[in-house]
């Protein structure tokens, strides 16, 4: 006999959606409704992109420990009017502390390249930029095209592009990537109208076909780490 590992909910009119892990059941919802289902752990504990965000964070609670009690408040401070919006699982606005703050902004730092920081940012909010095509084709061939065109001047100097780029094969039943492949740009400059993608991009999903369907998530992001909403947009990975 078969032992069901997903069942569907229905809540009453006390409680009305329910997200997230609670004692070991995982709780979400689809285009079929609410459902629960065992938390499983990941069959690669110690994949790439994992090691990397690990290695992003490394040493940040030491470092927030030693700040002292007035960087500490500046973060706290900070987190009470922050140039970002957040968003919980319901989509109403909510607010993250100092402490992941400070995370966030040094982990942003670290994985562009730059060097961590001990004061938070005192830059502005960042605008979602316009980008007014993504083009992939496979590489199927031995040629491949992976890039993102947009007007001169939608970017600036200290401005970084961050791109996450996600596929899903058309026969599957995703209707999101499981994970994407993120890349930092810093070659990008008021005079850019079209920039190409590392091949990596590619190169990570395996051999993708024609017809596969791509998800893609553009930031503009200041070199002090402060980020912008994505632009984001989905189609089809070209011949």
């Amino acid at each position: 006999m078969k032992v069901p590992i997903m069942a569907l909910c229905q809540y009453t009119g006390i409680v009305n959606d329910l997200r997230g892990k609670l004692a070991g059941t995982i709780f979400s919802r689809n285009k079929s409704g609410s459902y629960c289902k065992p938390w499983a752990a990941p069959s690669n504990k110690r994949s790439y992109a994992q090691q990397q965000s690990k290695a992003c964070l490394d040493g940040l609670a030491y470092q927030w420990s030693i700040l002292g009690t007035t960087l500490r408040a500046q973060w706290n401070a900070f987190a009470t009017l922050p140039p970002e919006t957040d968003y919980d699982r319901w989509g109403h606005i909510c607010y993250i502390d100092g402490w992941h703050w400070f995370c966030r902004i040094n982990i942003r730092l670290r994985q562009a390249g730059l060097t961590t920081t001990t004061t938070p940012p005192t830059c502005g909010g960042m605008t979602q930029p316009t980008i007014t095509l993504v083009y992939l084709s496979d590489i199927s061939g031995g040629l491949s095209s992976c890039r993102f065109e947009c007007a001169a001047g939608e970017f600036q100097d200290d401005e970084y592009v961050v791109v996450k780029i996600g596929i899903v094969p058309f026969a599957g039943r995703m209707s999101r990537p499981s994970s994407f492949y993120v890349v930092f740009l810093d070659a990008v400059d008021s005079t850019t109208t079209e920039v190409d993608f590392p091949t990596g991009v590619l190169l990570a999903f395996g051999l993708i076909r024609p017809g596969w369907r791509w998800f893609a998530e553009i930031f503009r992001q200041h070199d002090a780490g402060v980020r912008s909403i994505a632009w984001a947009e989905n189609g089809q990975v070209q011949p």
